[in-house]
């Protein structure tokens, strides 16, 4: 593992060490990440990516609630990696203990757990941003939960360039 490739990990790039992991050794042949939207950078957006890049791109968690396992049912890939918070994980581990298992369940080949306190809703954020950063959405360019040396802090960068 490069050490850039946890430049911008959250708390030692564990779940992002693990996703390359499942990758790089043929485990999974795709993992589900969540990054941001591009237009919307306050926003989660879920991906299924085999795509090296697209992992260390979306490294550090959002602490947002994400739809991400409905990409289970990507017919391109067999056996994949997930990284989730507590009640996605959670959603996992119960639709294997179906008998029978749900075809999406059984491509599960790693689920790992990032642990959280709690799953803020997308105006907890919109929120942090508005009323107490005193930013407009269409003004952020980027935006992270723990930017910087852990713990890191909530940083929102603006589109003329500003650091909040």
């Amino acid at each position: 593992m490069c050490s850039s490739d946890l430049a911008g990990a959250a708390a030692g790039g564990a779940g992002t060490t693990l996703m390359l992991t499942a990758l790089r050794t043929g485990l999974a042949d795709a993992v589900i990440v969540v990054g941001r939207d591009p237009s919307r950078p306050w926003v989660p957006q879920a991906i299924i990516t085999n795509s090296e890049e697209d992992v260390i791109r979306c490294g550090q968690t959002s602490y947002c609630l994400t739809p991400n396992l409905q990409l289970l049912r990507d017919p391109r890939f067999k056996r994949i990696a997930l990284i989730g918070v507590p009640c996605e994980i959670q959603a996992v581990r119960k639709m294997q203990n179906i008998d029978p298992m749900p075809d999406v369940a059984a491509k599960v080949v790693l689920a790992v757990e990032i642990a959280c306190a709690s799953s803020t809703k997308r105006a907890g954020t919109e929120f942090l941003i508005t009323e107490k950063l005193g930013i407009r959405l269409e003004d952020v360019a980027e935006m992270r939960y723990r930017e910087g040396e852990y713990p890191g802090m909530f940083t929102v960068r603006t589109h003329a360039g500003g650091r909040h």
